[in-house]
């Protein structure tokens, strides 16, 4: 789950960044991408007006845009990562870096066993005897 919400967080990275050059092709990119966020069910609309912080894209949709990327999401990258990486540790996913493997251990060969021979002695199991 937190990997999916990183993804989602990047993305929103990317769309709050595309803005900040304020050029012709960053600025229609983002009416369309505001507008497309508008068309959601339920928080759609609220959304848009959230992100375009009034009536038309202009200076404050700028820095609205410029503090949701320079602050905003990178503090929420961060400890989404951090709690990512205590997550893999707890779980025991993988080994903490601090810890060192111990050498594999050699497999000791065990008895061969004779064929339709179960391993307690007793005959095969489809009736066939020996």
């Amino acid at each position: 789950m937190i990997g999916v919400v990183l993804l989602i967080l990047t993305m929103t990275m990317a769309f709050t960044g595309y803005l900040l050059p304020f050029d012709q092709r960053s600025f229609w990119a983002s009416v369309v991408g505001i507008n497309i966020n508008g068309t959601g069910p339920v928080i759609g609309p609220y959304l848009s007006d959230f992100l375009r912080a009034g009536p038309e894209l202009g200076a404050t949709t700028l820095s609205r845009f410029y503090s949701i990327h320079m602050l905003l999401l990178p503090g929420a990258i961060i400890a989404l990562i951090g709690a990512h990486m205590y997550l893999v540790v707890k779980l025991g996913t993988t080994a903490p870096p601090w810890v060192h493997a111990d050498k594999p251990k050699v497999a000791i060969p065990t008895t061969q066993l004779e064929a339709g021979v179960e391993g307690n002695g007793a005959a095969p199991a489809n009736g066939a005897s020996s």
